[in-house]
């Protein structure tokens, strides 16, 4: 673990974190005024899962090396990111026209969440690479259903949802260069996958959005 960044990785996700309140509170209130309940449910369940991941990153990055938690608390932080993921598609899957395609998306994504938890919170030894291979592909894995939703996706909401994935996609490799060590090449890799993830957040904050309020 580091030594040196943790207040700098704990303060831009406590951003994030802030971020993300006010992300749940304008989908949730775009949400209300369309008076659907796919809307309202799909953009809480999002809301949600983005405080739940910068919440647990911040903490995490907050707490003294000393202290036992830690490590679980790390566990947890990197779960979260199987978490939010699921969290993010929730609101396309629920909203999609074909309801075949919606309800298989989402049951697939929720189950790949599912292992990637428990794969994090137990004691399974898994490779750095294999765990952010998957968070990729589970990212992407939405590429199954590229003709209904090009079919169904408003351009905003397709344009912000392509653009949130590639950084995150490209935050991820920035995470992989990242040691663990207190180098300050280290150093310099996790702050920088911190801060694209916030972009890859706020991106797809605006595809919500835009699916919600059928921005063209």
């Amino acid at each position: 673990m580091r030594k040196d960044n943790e207040l700098l990785s704990a303060l831009t996700h406590f951003l994030g974190f802030l971020l993300a309140i006010a992300a749940l509170v304008l989908v949730v209130t775009a949400a209300a005024r369309t008076q659907t309940s796919a809307d309202t449910v799909g953009a809480s369940i999002f809301g949600a899962t983005l405080i739940f991941l910068y919440a647990v990153s911040t903490v995490f990055h907050l707490c003294p090396r000393s202290v036992q938690a830690k490590k679980m608390l790390q566990r947890l932080d990197h779960a979260a990111i199987y978490v939010l993921i699921a969290g993010t598609y929730t609101p396309v899957c629920l909203t999609m026209t074909s309801r075949g395609w919606g309800w298989s998306l989402f049951g697939v994504i929720w189950g790949l969440a599912a292992v990637g938890v428990i794969l994090k919170l137990s004691d399974v030894r898994i490779a750095r690479w294999f765990s952010t291979m998957l968070y990729i592909a589970m990212g992407w894995v939405v590429v199954i259903a590229i003709v209904p939703l090009a079919a169904w996706l408003n351009a905003a909401a397709t344009f912000w949802l392509v653009l949130g994935g590639s950084l995150y996609t490209t935050g991820c490799f920035f995470f992989l260069l990242d040691r663990g060590d207190a180098s300050v090449r280290s150093l310099r890799m996790h702050d920088v996958f911190h801060l694209f993830v916030i972009a890859g957040s706020v991106s797809h904050f605006w595809a919500v959005f835009a699916l919600i309020e059928q921005i063209p």
